[in-house]
């Protein structure tokens, strides 16, 4: 019986933990991100582009979930455009988050944001955004990749 017990609290606690990274997450981005992008990821015209958006569904897709989390440990500036609509933007970078935040933010973005079925195994997780960090990739470059996506 008590085997029971404990497992009935590990399981317990294993949803809480889910539930709380859940909103933790949504925290992040509310206290990090919505300034720019809206609580919604909807963008602000001219400054910041939508988040739910065909540019990341299609990095999920074509297996390249990496590239949100690049422009938030690089930042993005420069000229883009979204449906034929321009933003200069001048995201910097964001420092100031770990890389476990910075995980959690961009699964909510790509899951809960843009509604993706998105694997955990599909995600960078924080041990990935932490090589991403030691690899610095330009503004450029991910101006590149983000046309590669279009």
């Amino acid at each position: 019986m008590p085997r029971r017990i404990w497992l009935g609290v590990a399981m317990l606690a294993a949803a809480c933990g889910s539930a709380s990274a859940a909103e933790d997450a949504a925290k992040v981005f509310v206290d990090h991100c919505s300034a720019c992008h809206q609580k919604h990821g909807e963008g602000t015209p001219n400054l910041a582009p939508p988040l739910v958006s065909p540019i990341l569904k299609a990095s999920v897709a074509r297996g390249e979930a990496d590239y949100a989390a690049k422009v938030v440990v690089n930042g993005l500036s420069g000229k883009i455009d979204i449906n034929g609509r321009p933003f200069i933007s001048a995201m910097p970078a964001r420092v100031e988050l770990s890389d476990a935040q910075v995980a959690a933010v961009v699964a909510y973005v790509l899951k809960d944001l843009n509604g993706l079925n998105v694997k955990p195994s599909d995600l960078p997780d924080a041990a990935r955004v932490a090589q991403l960090r030691k690899a610095p990739v330009s503004h450029a470059e991910l101006r590149r990749i983000r046309q590669g996506l279009e």
